[in-house]
């Protein structure tokens, strides 16, 4: 009985009904690395996850190995620093300030002792991180996709139970902050609602019905206290207007500002409210990244916002695509591929710059995948085509492997035959250029014009190939 409610209290915490507004504040993360060597790694990404910016930021370390980043944060909510090979989760609200002091000599424990936080919500940020990495050490359940939707659902919900219990378990014998179990079981619950993203079914409507269940609770505005709250509701406002055959249309025939218009349609039948809010602006800004201007062709487009700021930070996110002017910094740690597939290291360099005067007066276009992204992988199977078309123009191809083992780069790249050319971006490498560049998430594709000037960070894949052959033609 103890078990069932336990159970019960996480459930109804999870669901309760979210009573503040939402408040901008900036949330301050210093740190400091201790005990170091030549060896220490010496940059950090420090991913804030606020859904209406979702990049993250990434500095290096000082002569002190001493770090701060700073970000305005509209939730209460779960957020990662990535050190090494660690990603720290941390539970921070509006306005505050945490720091952390890690061990450098203990980097190879696994169980977070080499981690001391402290500042707000410290305690809970600690035991969140063990109870995280307890909850992953349990077996893996992969999914039946022949199933229906309907028992897709409660295969689910058996799963999501089987973490529950643990937790339960792990938080008696630990002595937990209640908040951090809460926590722990809504970053699990969407952690597992990201495995069955790429879930299909014949039957739309059904599908839509599994993703828009009440026990995900998307129209619960606390839920985005998990980092991965909006990637769920960003997988449901896909399959809401995927399902409009219109929609594709629109958007095949480069119809835009048609397809947004059919799309919010769909999308404010929703409940009002940050969850629709969140999504209408999610939806616009996957458009934005074609034509920034479209943001100002939008009739009434403020009315389409519960809250203001949904749609002030919609227009500052075209202003943002707009606007593809970033720091000139050198990073080391690159590698590439040279003629015979040997690998040869790259002094320190600003990416860009450098990739400018090795290919003057070419187009450049840039895949940014890790070796294990199957996005990415798949994104690979339309590139020959790709660089077929565009064989005997001025257009370069380049490969750019981020987060990845050194030796999985190599094999991939002999294995599976990518052509193009192959650079390599250590740790440290990857946590700047991902921070530096504003990208949060593999593969992403960027375009360089013949100047050496970045056009855009969030060019078309190589499986939209209408898409992507007019944005490299219109820089030649």
């Amino acid at each position: 009985m103890k078990r069932i409610l336990f159970l019960m209290a996480i459930l109804c915490a999870m669901q309760s009904t979210f009573a503040q507004s939402i408040k901008v504040q900036q949330v301050v993360i210093t740190g400091k690395v201790i005990n170091t060597s030549t060896t220490t790694p010496k940059a950090i990404k420090a991913n804030f996850f606020n859904p209406l910016k979702h990049n993250g930021l990434s500095v290096k370390l000082n002569d002190r190995y001493e770090f701060k980043v700073a970000e305005e944060m509209i939730f209460a909510q779960t957020m990662t620093v990535h050190y090494a090979d660690y990603f720290i989760y941390l539970y921070v609200a509006p306005g505050d300030s945490v720091h952390l002091t890690i061990d450098a000599t203990l980097l190879t424990k696994k169980d977070f002792s080499w981690l001391k936080i402290t500042g707000d919500h410290g305690t809970i940020s600690d035991q969140l991180n063990k109870a995280n990495r307890y909850l992953d050490q349990l077996p893996y359940h992969k999914y039946d996709y022949s199933h229906s939707p309907a028992q897709l659902l409660l295969d689910f919900k058996e799963d999501y139970q089987r973490y529950l219990l643990a937790l339960k378990d792990y938080a008696a014998l630990h002595q937990l902050d209640p908040k951090a179990v809460e926590l722990a079981a809504s970053e699990r619950k969407y952690g597992l609602a990201n495995y069955i993203s790429d879930y299909d079914n014949n039957d739309k409507a059904a599908t839509i019905k599994l993703f828009g269940d009440a026990f995900f609770g998307k129209d619960d505005p606390k839920n985005f206290q998990s980092q991965m709250f909006p990637y769920y509701l960003a997988d449901y406002l896909r399959r809401l207007t995927g399902a409009d055959t219109t929609i594709a249309a629109a958007t095949k025939a480069h119809q835009f500002l048609t397809a947004i218009q059919k799309g919010t349609k769909i999308l404010l039948k929703e409940t009002k409210g940050p969850s629709r809010d969140y999504m209408v602006y999610k939806y616009i800004t996957s458009f934005l990244s074609q034509n920034p201007k479209l943001v100002d062709s939008i009739p009434n487009l403020k009315s389409y916002f519960t809250d203001e700021l949904f749609y002030q930070e919609l227009k500052n996110s075209a202003l943002l695509l707009r606007d593809n002017t970033f720091p000139i910094t050198p990073i080391k740690g690159i590698q590439y591929l040279d003629a015979n597939n040997n690998p040869q290291s790259i002094p320190e360099t600003d990416v860009f710059r450098y990739l400018a005067k090795r290919y003057p007066n070419k187009v450049i276009y840039i895949d940014v995948f890790a070796t294990w992204c199957v996005p990415c992988r798949l994104e690979f199977q339309s590139t020959p085509s790709l660089h077929q078309s565009f064989a005997d123009k001025d257009v370069v191809f380049v490969n750019l492997c981020l987060q990845s083992d050194v030796a999985a780069w190599q094999k991939m790249i002999k294995t599976e035959a990518i052509k193009g050319e192959n650079y390599y971006l250590d740790n440290d490498a990857t946590k700047l250029f991902m921070g530096i560049y504003r990208l949060d998430g593999y593969p992403t594709y960027i375009l360089v014009k013949k100047d050496g000037k970045i056009s855009t960070t969030r060019a078309p894949r190589p499986s939209q190939p209408a898409l992507v052959h007019k944005a490299i033609t219109q820089l030649l």
